[in-house]
């Protein structure tokens, strides 16, 4: 009788495993999962299963986000490196457009820098966009509306150019196939120096740790515009400093007076670098000044009152 109740207990061939019979309301997390996969959940235990797929896309939104800010905080300390070494501003700039772009996974990244009269652009450094825009008015051909908007409101936007209203967009942004950007003001020492700007092919929402990233980027192009400023005021305050020693040891060396002066001119306008340098002496009757050396004027003025 021993084999036939061995016999009698023990599962039928066609049973499937994993599936025993149990009446407890507290369901299996892996068993829920994997009777979702196979389309023939239990009705209760949905709830549970639905919220735990949004915690793993939850959990897989905040660790790809993780990711990239790793990313970025490592590509601006390796910058901030370069930058450093570097003594080519134009070399620094275009280095940076080139890896905040890249790093952002941008298409398309300038930096625009205002000119003195704080009514025009010149693109400074350019990644993406056609290699023949330069000068002054490139910033028109791209987006000069968007760079104006972007000084008043330091940081700007735009998930979908096609349908934005703050600024006009120009078509040539269209046409390359810029679909979103963010754009950051570049500010200097006293005053906004340019903005710094990237735009995608595809539809995009920026979050605010691009925001941060692409800012850090603009603190980096201003600390290499600043010290590019003063290494060239340093270097010519010394060219300045050496002229002044260089006329001194003329003026003792008792030269003729019209040699000094031509001399002078010469030194004092290629110092300076400047076009015109004159020596007026005023005359006897004091009331005509005579031109008593120059540089940069008709031929035959020299001499003339």
């Amino acid at each position: 009788m021993k084999p036939e109740l061995d016999q009698a207990n023990r599962p039928a061939p066609d049973a499937p495993h994993g599936h025993g019979e149990t009446d407890s309301t507290v369901p299996n997390v892996v068993a829920a999962h994997r009777s979702q996969l196979l389309g023939d959940m239990p009705p209760e235990t949905r709830p549970l299963a639905a919220a735990l797929r949004r915690a793993l896309e939850a959990q897989t939104v905040t660790q790809g986000l993780l990711e990239t800010r790793t990313r970025q905080q490592q590509t601006l300390v390796r910058l901030g490196l370069e930058a450093l070494a570097s003594r080519d501003l134009e070399w620094t700039l275009g280095l940076l457009v080139r890896e905040a772009g890249a790093t952002l996974d941008a298409a398309f990244c300038s930096v625009l820098e205002l000119a003195a009269d704080r009514t025009s652009w010149h693109l400074r450094a350019n990644f993406g966009w056609p290699a023949n825009l330069s000068g002054a008015g490139a910033q028109c051909a791209l987006s000069d509306a968007q760079a104006d908007y972007t000084l008043a409101a330091s940081t700007v936007v735009c998930p979908d150019l096609s349908t934005e209203t703050r600024f006009a967009v120009p078509a040539l942004v269209l046409e390359g196939g810029a679909r979103s950007g963010l754009s950051v003001v570049l500010q200097g020492k006293k005053q906004p120096w340019g903005v710094l700007g990237v735009h995608t092919k595809t539809p995009r929402l920026f979050t605010a740790d691009d925001t941060v990233f692409l800012q850090a980027v603009t603190n980096l192009m201003a600390l290499a515009i600043e010290r590019e400023r003063a290494e060239t005021a340093l270097r010519h305050r010394n060219r300045q400093q050496a002229a002044v020693a260089q006329l001194g040891r003329r003026a003792l060396a008792g030269p003729h007076m019209e040699e000094f002066f031509a001399s002078t001119v010469q030194d004092v306008a290629e110092t300076l670098e400047v076009e015109f340098c004159k020596i007026l002496q005023r005359d006897p009757d004091d009331r005509t000044l005579l031109l008593r050396s120059g540089v940069g004027w008709h031929p035959g003025l020299v001499g003339m009152a």
